[in-house]
């Protein structure tokens, strides 16, 4: 599902002309990669406590910086252009 709606937004931005695209795009990828990861590693190791802190973790930043930030900024760009 991200990964589609990742694809959705980015979409969006491009046919928008969003000038802060790149950035966008880029934390899109660094996402996938850290969940990648992090997927990755609890197949390896088994859900653990340390396993479920990381997650939690990377899931309440991703809620915290990217979107009540990055995409509000998106978000105020659509508006301003219609």
């Amino acid at each position: 599902y991200v990964v589609e709606h990742f694809s959705s937004e980015e979409e969006l931005m491009r046919k928008s002309n969003y000038p802060g695209y790149d950035v966008h795009k880029r934390s899109h990828q660094e996402f996938v990669l850290s969940f990648t990861t992090l997927k990755q590693q609890i197949q390896n190791e088994g859900t653990s406590l340390s396993n479920v802190i990381k997650t939690n973790k990377m899931l309440a930043d991703w809620l915290r910086n990217h979107i009540m930030a990055t995409d509000k900024l998106l978000g105020q760009y659509l508006k301003d252009k219609q």
